[in-house]
């Protein structure tokens, strides 16, 4: 569905509206406006970035604006859809079936008298969630910025660009196996965790930093 927003001036014309006038408008709205975007037949004036039928505008002067940018994402997606077959989703899952398991890949042991929480999560995860993702975007950010600065440098750039990406990914692959071990060591269902991680393995990502790391 396109994004879209109300302007000032749809507020200020709302409010003077007769009880007669909203009804009209809010027929307008679910019986036309709605369903042409649910079905994608909406028709933008691209000039002035409004829409030019079946809108509120027609019962009132009000305008909405439509993203013509997340309309060409949007197509653009769909085109690549339909020249490869499969949708970005499916094709994140591929990446993570080919994923290799880690080396010496672990399973956390599961703790006696443990259950998993459905209450509360323990400080201690959430903290290490926060640190990890901290670090490893301060890593994302850093090769962002080596692909902008060295472009005229081809052997920097490479150089700079995997190494932060590499890091971030280092810190990932690490917090991930780490949570997978807690949930092991709750007694998850393996099955269920196969889903949660979104692959085959349960112990995909459990390495003995990873335990490690748990441990505290």
């Amino acid at each position: 569905m396109p994004a879209y927003e109300t302007l000032p001036r749809f507020t200020a014309e709302l409010q003077h509206l007769t009880a007669a006038q909203r009804r009209r408008f809010r027929r307008v709205v679910l019986d036309s406006f709605v369903p042409d975007l649910r079905t994608r037949r909406l028709r933008c004036n691209r000039s002035r970035g409004t829409v030019a039928n079946h809108s509120p505008r027609e019962v009132m002067g009000s305008r909405i604006r439509i993203s013509d940018a997340s309309h060409a994402r949007k197509n653009a997606a769909r085109r690549q859809e339909d020249l490869t077959g499969t949708n970005r989703r499916a094709a994140l899952q591929d990446i993570r079936n080919a994923l290799p398991p880690t080396p010496r890949a672990r399973s956390a042991a599961r703790q006696p008298c443990s259950g998993a929480s459905t209450t509360l999560v323990p400080a201690e995860l959430i903290a290490v969630v926060q640190d990890f993702v901290h670090w490893g975007r301060r890593h994302l950010d850093d090769a962002v910025h080596a692909a902008h600065q060295h472009v005229e440098q081809p052997k920097d750039w490479h150089r700079l660009v995997l190494y932060a990406l590499t890091d971030a990914l280092a810190y990932n692959f690490l917090l991930v196996g780490a949570l997978a071990g807690y949930l092991q060591e709750q007694g998850l269902d393996p099955e269920l965790l196969c889903r949660h991680l979104q692959s085959p393995d349960p112990d995909r990502y459990v390495s003995q930093e990873a335990l490690d790391l748990l441990a505290g």
